[in-house]
């Protein structure tokens, strides 16, 4: 059960680990979750969900730079999360990222062979 938004089913997997698809949740920023074997009891333990928007990119600055790379490019969006592990993707190649602010992420292109 998720507080606020309601009971879901969940799938056991064993008899330490179950599993349930998260219900959406518009407004909330997270939810209280409990979980029961038989639709009446719950657990009792507070475990919260959090919720959070998609990050959004609608644009790059620079658009363009040498074949060389090292160009400094700040990506420009929406919903940005200084999450300590921000990478973008050139291509196929992944580079580490920098958090700038919500909406602004910055990263070095690398080289285009």
């Amino acid at each position: 059960m998720f507080e606020n938004l309601g009971k879901v089913p969940a799938t056991i997997i064993n008899s330490t680990k179950a599993y349930c698809t998260v219900p959406p949740s518009y407004v909330l920023r997270s939810s209280i979750v409990e979980f029961s074997l038989n639709g009446q009891q719950y657990t009792d333990d507070n475990n919260v969900f959090s919720y959070y928007k998609p990050p959004m990119m609608f644009d790059t600055n620079p658009r363009q730079g040498p074949m060389t790379g090292g160009t400094k490019v700040i990506a420009v969006g929406a919903n940005f999360r200084d999450t300590k592990n921000i990478t973008c993707k050139f291509n196929e190649t992944v580079v580490p990222g920098t958090y700038l602010s919500a909406s602004e992420i910055e990263c070095v292109a690398p080289p285009n062979e």
